[in-house]
């Protein structure tokens, strides 16, 4: 009998911009992919609806690593809205064969500050987490936009 197993992992590109967009730092990270974002899979597969899929993206300057376990940032800077599916306006999120791709796009004035973490989340306010990751700092200045694309890809 041949065996498998299915995981679920995500990958970041993080990208600053300067105020008149030219970029000022570029890379990509990869994440952890909570408890919580495991059962938000299982209840989709079970299609009862039990929980809420993302549609927030959350930055914050914590710097203990990324767990399993995670239930939250260590400290929230900012919050903004996914951004909405080309193909489908009340959807967040693109999907591609196995895997979707979530983007938020933090603006000038929302999100300053030295940023070391981040997250999807089902809402601004007592949200449940699907994944997290802390990455090396960033340091978002007043008139600067981060944007972050985020894949989750189940293989």
């Amino acid at each position: 009998m041949e065996k498998d197993s299915i995981h679920a992992k995500g990958e970041l590109e993080v990208t600053l911009f300067d105020e008149n967009m030219n970029v000022k730092q570029h890379f990509t990270t990869h994440n952890v992919v909570t408890s919580f974002g495991r059962n938000i899979l299982a209840s989709t597969f079970l299609g009862d609806g039990a929980f809420a899929r993302p549609t927030m993206m959350k930055i914050g300057t914590g710097t203990t690593g990324a767990s399993y376990t995670d239930n939250a940032l260590g400290s929230v800077l900012a919050t903004a809205t996914l951004d909405a599916n080309p193909d489908n306006a009340s959807l967040f999120g693109v999907r591609s064969a196995n895997s979707i791709t979530y983007s938020a796009t933090f603006n000038p004035g929302n999100g300053t500050g030295a940023v070391t973490e981040a997250g999807l989340f089902s809402a601004t306010n007592n949200g449940t987490i699907f994944n997290r990751t802390v990455f090396n700092v960033v340091n978002k200045a007043a008139g600067d936009t981060l944007t972050i694309t985020w894949t989750v890809t189940i293989n």
